[in-house]
């Protein structure tokens, strides 16, 4: 009785990796993700945590207008991170996990 194989999950991760060769641009909301922010936080959006820390993000503007010193210590409270670059870091990481396992059963 032969065995049948069903390479279509391999094939997917290999289109999924092509569509993340290069350099791309991600929208900031698509890696701070509600569901990125609510598994590492007590908050549901990136909003609810900006704002929970005293701050309203609107734009990248507001986002590079918040001190370094504050934001960090309100990470270190808010989250099991030590600071906003390790945060963002493990948020990419988790996108581009997501990304590359897309439309694959798990």
């Amino acid at each position: 009785m032969p065995i049948k194989k069903d390479l279509s999950g391999l094939k997917r991760l290999i289109e999924n990796a092509k569509s993340l060769e290069g350099r791309n641009q991600v929208p900031f909301l698509d890696v701070m993700n509600p569901l990125f922010i609510s598994s590492v936080s007590r908050f549901g959006s990136f909003a609810e945590f900006a704002q929970g820390a005293g701050y309203v993000v609107l734009t990248s503007e507001d986002l590079e207008a918040i001190p370094d010193g504050p934001w960090d210590q309100f990470i270190r409270q808010e989250t099991h991170f030590q600071d906003w670059a390790e945060m963002q870091k493990t948020a990419l990481t988790e996108y581009t996990k997501n990304r590359l396992l897309s439309g694959i059963g798990r």
